[in-house]
């Protein structure tokens, strides 16, 4: 017992040094593939680092994160940026990991971002007469984190109708998923992608989920992690599909625990104690996917969001043991469901939507300066956040949408801004423009 108490100490604090680890090497807006060797922005990468500081406990409202979303604004501003992304085979999925991170933003303009890049992949599916072609290397593996994202963003339920039946139609010939359609055999990491995506939106019977947990268990590695093909992106790591790596072991624990395994399994610890082993990460929290190789940021992501469920579980039943002792004596369907039921809450707790002012860390002043705000300053305020809500703009544009004019004027429009950013509402980037990301309205 006091090994595992151990082990959670050791895993909450390394998901605050993956957090921090994510902070530390973002670059001016968005993030690298690869730190140590690139410098530059990747969407990819920046998608990963926006979600996973969110997973991990960053609030919607830190700088990092909203400028993550920058990033988007400064590279993908309408659907012909999202165009070249697309239709390159190679690049496709990047879109869909940037549709999840861009659905957790709250505002109009986040929206359209995010609605301008769906439009673009859907596009491309019709012009190629099927939702994702088959020169896309990873079309399952779009599909899955396309649903994942439309579940998120909330849209286009028809979609979602269509991805889903393309997928239960794209089985390997053993039942579970490969990286291509109709695969000879099925790989565990895809497999427990789409597994994952079926459950988080409650699509898995629980026959489906039955068969797909036996073949990841059945691909688990002797060292207690897993390999497969999906690792073969980027090529240039040159990590063998027989090794054991973080992506795949972290995702397989990860849909495991939906899938209601218990939480003291010895597939789960093994899995778990080869996540800690310390040669897969440097001294900044930073991990690799095999010893091997370099520090990455998606091998980062995926260790943090692998221990993360672990450890929201082993909060969860330590807190009620009497829960636990019930799920013992269930069965794994029964436990998916309580599984499934604690993720959701812990992520609907990070969800800013209705923003707190706890969370969002105001000052102890906000409220007595808001209650002694003259009525027309109040209004002029709540404009100015109307309008940075459609777009970001400087204190002139702002100045000229309000219809003020004159130096006194925008003297005005400038406290108003400087007080909107002393209260956590809206921030100024380098080039003078002022921003917002949450949807303060709600």
């Amino acid at each position: 017992m006091q090994e595992l108490e151990a082990e959670r100490i050791q895993i909450r604090e390394l998901i605050d040094g993956i957090r921090e680890w994510f902070k530390k090497t973002q670059l001016e807006f968005g993030w690298a593939r690869c730190h140590e060797k690139e410098k530059e922005e990747s969407a990819w990468a920046t998608a990963e680092s926006i979600l996973a500081l969110y997973f991990l406990g960053e609030p919607l409202s830190s700088l990092e994160i909203r400028k993550g979303f920058l990033y988007y604004y400064h590279n993908f501003p309408n659907k012909k940026a999202w165009n070249e992304l697309v239709w390159n085979p190679a690049t496709i999925d990047a879109l869909p990991w940037s549709l999840r991170a861009l659905a957790l933003g709250k505002s109009k303009l986040t929206r359209r971002i995010c609605l301008e890049a769906l439009s673009a992949l859907i596009e491309r599916g019709n012009k190629s007469r099927r939702l994702w072609p088959d020169d896309s290397y990873y079309v399952l593996y779009t599909c899955s984190l396309t649903l994942k994202a439309l579940g998120i963003l909330g849209e286009r339920r028809d979609l979602m109708k269509r991805l889903i039946n393309s997928l239960n139609d794209w089985k390997a010939k053993d039942g579970g998923f490969g990286v291509k359609i109709e695969a000879e055999e099925s790989d565990p990491c895809y497999t427990a992608h789409i597994l994952e995506t079926f459950l988080d939106l409650h699509v898995a019977d629980e026959e489906q989920t039955k068969v797909l947990t036996g073949i990841i268990k059945s691909k688990k590695n002797d060292d207690g992690g897993w390999s497969g093909e999906a690792v073969n992106f980027p090529a240039e790591i040159g990590v063998s599909t027989l090794e054991s790596n973080t992506e795949s072991t972290a995702q397989c624990l990860v849909a495991l625990l939906k899938a209601g395994e218990p939480i003291d399994s010895v597939i789960i610890t093994k899995a778990v104690r080869w996540l800690l082993n310390p040669n897969l990460r440097d001294e900044k929290c930073g991990f690799r996917l095999t010893e091997a190789t370099e520090v990455r940021n998606y091998a980062t992501y995926y260790a943090g969001y692998g221990l993360l469920h672990f450890l929201i579980l082993k909060k969860f039943y330590d807190k009620h043991p009497e829960i636990l002792r019930i799920a013992e004596e269930s069965t794994e369907w029964m436990r998916s469901i309580v599984h499934i039921t604690v993720f959701e809450n812990y992520m609907k707790q990070r969800d800013l939507r209705t923003p707190c002012f706890e969370t969002l860390r105001f000052s102890k002043k906000f409220l007595p300066t808001i209650l002694s705000t003259k009525s027309g300053a109040a209004r002029r305020r709540q404009k100015i956040l109307n309008l940075l809500d459609e777009r970001p703009m400087d204190t002139r544009e702002l100045t000229r949408s309000l219809g003020l004019d004159g130096r006194a004027q925008k003297t005005m429009v400038k406290g108003d801004v400087d007080f909107l950013m002393k209260v956590g509402l809206i921030f100024k980037e380098p080039s003078g423009l002022y921003w917002i990301i949450l949807d303060y309205s709600e």
